[in-house]
Formats: structure tokens, C-alpha cells, sequence
């Protein structure tokens, strides 16, 4: 038995990949319903074939997505006139 991040699983299931894209899950309650609906059964499933049985999905800190106080990171970077350029 072992407790791991996302990450080292995506070389098994790389859409696992998408818990790693900042800014990607807007609160801790909509990541509560990705890993315990739809999504998370089907990322659970996928793991089987090759040998691993999720037990449990855990909080390990989500990606600069949420804040504590309860304002999205996205509306804080609009506020701020911040942007990202596309990289090639």
C-alpha cells in the first residue's frame, strides 16, 4: 500500500495529467465532486489493468486554483490585469 500525489501515476493513466494544470478545479467542493463522481470512478478504473486498486482520493493541497477566501484565482488575476502567454 502506498499514499502518492496524482503525478507518478499519469505514466500508467495520463489523464491523471489533469490534476497537475493549474487553475483547473475552482474550490475545494468542486474537487470533492471530480475525485468522488464520474471522473474519479473512471480514473479509478484505469488503474485496475495495471495492477493498482485505489483505495481513496486525498486532499494534498490543489493547484493555485482555489483560495482560502473563497474567491476564485482566476478573478484575482482578472483584477490585477494579469495575463499568460501561449508558449510553442
Amino acid at each position: 500500500m502506498v499514499t502518492t500525489s496524482a503525478s507518478p501515476l499519469t505514466g500508467l493513466v495520463p489523464e491523471f495529467n489533469v490534476f497537475d494544470l493549474p487553475f483547473i478545479v475552482p474550490s475545494t467542493k468542486a474537487a470533492d465532486a471530480i475525485f468522488d463522481g464520474p471522473i474519479g470512478a473512471k480514473l479509478a478504473a484505469a488503474l485496475e489493468p495495471k495492477g493498482i486498486k485505489l483505495l481513496a482520493y486525498y486532499e494534498n493541497g490543489l493547484r493555485e486554483g482555489c483560495r482560502l477566501d473563497g474567491t476564485s484565482a482566476f478573478a484575482t488575476l482578472a483584477k490585477n490585469n494579469f495575463s499568460v502567454k501561449a508558449v510553442a
